[in-house]
């Protein structure tokens, strides 16, 4: 039975897709669960790299200067998005990855729950502190400041749930993001990108652009970003460490994976 080819909406900048004028690679995304079933052929732009870290810089101050709560409504509204698209996520999920949709589902509604963890739990690890007498009558405080523009770089095993586990944060906290998914699972961060357009954040907020290696190279390397976070292999893990000795305004959170007894 052929299953339709999903359509190719190109990378998302500034709160719309951009097809590509150009080309300077090209994939085939094919379900892991049916060789046969080739989910979504992919282009991408080397310098829609540039135009995504230029619009989420942007973006920043504004996105920061914003209330607490103003963010947290954004961040509700696309947790309803995230609700009412539970069942095609998962579907998406299932066909990308090759998952059980039993498995798929789990980790579709695992979306709308990291909102609530963190505007529920996590929110009170970055609360101002204040310090009596931190010296001789002087009290001190503690207080938590956005970094900038957060390059989020996302698995293929789960590739709805780990990267949305650092977007969200980021966001929450006033930074801006520009994600680079897995080549492997592209129709997913495609719809997941969907679902932040109906959310309707602000332009350059939330971007996304597809790629190989040479993209995430890129993106991680570009001026313009403040964090690198990552879920991944230790291989890729170490090369993003390499190739940033020299960018010392960079934050990195590097999960690698490993830790699992066999």
């Amino acid at each position: 039975m052929s299953i339709k080819l999903t359509d190719f909406s190109g990378d998302f900048i500034s709160g719309e897709f951009i097809k590509n004028i150009k080309s300077d690679g090209q994939f085939k995304d094919i379900s892991p669960a049916d060789l046969t079933d080739q989910v979504m052929n992919v282009t991408y732009q080397l310098d829609h790299i540039e135009k995504a870290c230029k619009s989420a810089k942007e973006a920043y101050l504004p996105w920061a200067k914003l209330s607490l709560s103003e963010r947290k409504n954004y961040l509700l509204k696309l947790k309803d998005i995230f609700i009412a698209h539970e069942a095609e996520m998962a579907k998406t999920i299932a066909r990308d990855t090759g998952k059980a949709l039993w498995d798929a589902t789990t980790e579709a509604k695992a979306l709308a729950a990291k909102i609530d963890i963190t505007l529920n739990e996590s929110l009170k690890l970055i609360q101002e502190e204040r310090i009596t007498n931190a010296l001789p009558q002087v009290d001190g405080v503690i207080r938590y400041r956005s970094r900038g523009v957060m390059a989020v770089v996302g698995p293929f095993n789960f590739p709805a749930h780990l990267p949305n586990g650092h977007i969200i944060p980021a966001l929450i906290a006033g930074n801006t993001v520009v994600y680079k998914p897995s080549e492997q699972t592209p129709a997913v961060a495609q719809f997941y990108a969907q679902m932040f357009e109906k959310a309707e954040l602000p332009a350059g907020v939330f971007n996304m652009v597809h790629g190989e290696a040479e993209t995430g190279r890129r993106l991680i390397a570009h001026e313009l970003v403040d964090g690198i976070l990552f879920t991944g292999s230790y291989e890729v893990g170490l090369k993003i460490k390499q190739e940033t000795l020299n960018h010392y305004w960079k934050i990195l959170a590097l999960e690698m994976g490993g830790k699992m007894p066999r």
